[in-house]
């Protein structure tokens, strides 16, 4: 079976202090106004700006995934962080449906251990829920599947490309879902072609 035109998902476990960055996550929602984008109910952080050294080994992980990911995808130019962001959902919040534009990769990185699903739709799900429904499949997989449910962990990080529409469901639990969300975009200045 030849699996055409698939959409990459990278995930992967790491080991940082998840209390550290909770604790610095904390004390910037403590200091600043939250704005509303996706998200309905919870806190989204402004785009973080300037340093933040509690956060620069998550950078480091972050990059060294998006080149990972870029070596998989043949992306032929380096990445670099174009914007980070603080994600605080509480009892039933949740994210709506969309993509982040004009950026190469999306992700996440999850602090907290009990966390609601991110959702992953289908491109092609507007024409292929007509004929592949609940009343013909038999059992959902990643071929067949209009949506992709994942469960994070802690310290998990999950890289996306930014054009994959995604949602994140409500949250059921009564403590927190926080995470750190961001885009990564063609570096800078880079204007060499890849040899």
């Amino acid at each position: 079976m030849l699996n055409l035109f698939s959409v990459p998902i990278y995930s992967t476990q790491l080991n940082l202090n998840t209390n550290k960055i909770t604790k610095y996550c904390l004390s910037v929602r403590k200091k600043t106004k939250g704005i509303r984008h996706s998200n309905e109910g919870g806190w989204h952080s402004p785009f973080l700006v300037g340093a933040h050294p509690p956060l620069n080994d998550l950078f480091k992980e972050i990059l060294k995934a998006g080149e990972i990911y870029r070596n998989t995808i043949s992306y032929k130019y380096p990445l670099a962080l174009q914007s980070v962001w603080i994600n605080i959902n509480s009892h039933k919040d949740y994210n709506l449906e969309h993509i982040h534009p004009h950026n190469v990769v999306s992700g996440t990185y999850y602090l907290t251990s009990e966390n609601s699903d991110i959702v992953f739709i289908n491109p092609s799900r507007d024409v292929m829920q007509y004929d592949w429904g609940n009343d013909v499949i038999e059992k959902y997989n990643e071929h067949n599947s209009c949506v992709w449910n994942i469960k994070p962990a802690q310290n998990q990080l999950i890289l996306f490309p930014s054009w994959l529409n995604h949602s994140v469901e409500r949250n059921l639990n009564k403590k927190d879902r926080m995470c750190i969300a961001f885009n990564l975009i063609r570096q800078p200045g880079d204007n060499n072609e890849k040899k």
